[in-house]
């Protein structure tokens, strides 16, 4: 396939852009129509969501199921009973929501923060100026302030000056429409504009313990449950206090199996890092909105300045002294010279 053509589902997730450096929202799917194309766009927001607070949930099932115990472990043990499940099944939120149910008991509920999605409408394909991709994802940048239009963003032919503060953190996009890092401070000089640091970021794969996975394979092979594995733990490590099943889990579980020699499943996570610090003139920042458009790419940014051209060296010559050649009068023959004395000899 030629390289110029783009696949729907690779561009789905996309961020969009528009000119003036304002998020449109991210791709959520094409609409094609006969004489265009549209890209329907979704969005991200905070709301407050009513959710099952399992801590106040298992501690009101605790108290009724085993009054005098107050035993997590109980709790378990009654709930695989009721629900008739296998004693190796792990006890989540949703056994817990079952069992309460069942029991006709009222579930505790609290407010919390989710992310939704919402719809942000449709931009027409033809507004596309750009589509860069790194590994901090893709961007699509478009031609036009559609976002900036429809905010009423009053849109200046110069970039203003912003503080620190202002700039932190927004994510930066060079010339090409490639994901590069964000804006970390701005930088002072003397007698000249000033400047701006740019984080340059990465994805990095990091290696981590997996534990629930190490739970699994111990449980119910060597433990008969989760609550005997951690009792074991306690135990051997000679805990002292009062430590709760998942404090003992994340604290002490991995120094547990590394004593016993046990292998420890791994788990990769991928994190964003840091990997240089790149200062810019202030001239290469294009745009400043939601996000930082520059005016060159990345490989133009980080490649070093052109020395200064040198003036070359004249080397001055002397001119040689002009020559004079000597004129001589040719010589007579010698026939002539010789015969003067004849004649005056008379001979």
């Amino acid at each position: 396939m030629d390289s110029d053509y783009l696949v729907e589902r690779d561009l789905v997730g996309s961020l969009v852009v528009d000119c003036e450096g304002y998020i449109c929202g991210r791709v959520g799917s094409f609409k094609v129509e006969p004489d265009r194309i549209l890209m329907s766009l979704y969005g991200m927001e905070v709301r407050k969501v009513k959710v099952p607070d399992e801590e106040k949930l298992v501690e009101k099932l605790v108290s009724l199921v085993s009054a005098r115990k107050k035993s997590l472990a109980e709790l378990h043990a009654q709930i695989r009973r009721e629900l008739g499940l296998p004693s190796s099944q792990r006890i989540t939120l949703k056994e817990l929501l079952r069992f309460a149910k069942a029991r006709g008991i009222d579930v505790p509920t609290k407010m919390e923060d989710r992310e939704e999605k919402v719809d942000r409408g449709t931009v027409d394909w033809n507004l596309v100026d750009k589509v860069g991709e790194s590994e901090l994802g893709r961007c699509i940048l478009l031609k036009e302030p559609v976002e900036a239009v429809r905010r009423g963003v009053e849109i200046k032919e110069k970039v203003p000056y912003y503080g620190t503060e202002h700039l932190r953190g927004r994510l930066v996009i060079d010339a090409s429409a490639k994901i590069i890092g964000s804006a970390e401070k701005i930088l002072l000089r003397i007698g000249a504009p000033p400047g701006l640091s740019i984080r340059l970021e990465r994805i990095s794969k990091i290696e981590l313990d997996d534990l629930d996975a190490l739970v699994e394979s111990l449980v119910p092979s060597h433990f008969k449950r989760e609550i005997d594995l951690y009792k074991s733990v306690a135990k051997d490590l000679n805990l002292k206090g009062r430590f709760t099943a998942e404090e003992i889990k994340k604290k002490y579980l991995a120094t547990w199996a590394r004593m016993k020699k046990i292998e420890i499943p791994k788990k990769y996570e991928k994190r964003r890092e840091v990997f240089k610090e790149l200062p810019i003139d202030w001239s290469d920042i294009k745009r400043i909105g939601d996000i930082i458009i520059l005016r060159k790419t990345l490989e133009d940014l980080m490649r070093p300045p052109a020395p200064a051209p040198r003036e070359e060296a004249v080397e001055e010559r002397e001119e040689p002294p002009e020559t004079v050649e000597e004129v001589t009068e040719p010589e007579e023959e010698t026939e002539e010279r010789e015969d003067w004395w004849r004649e005056y000899l008379g001979t």
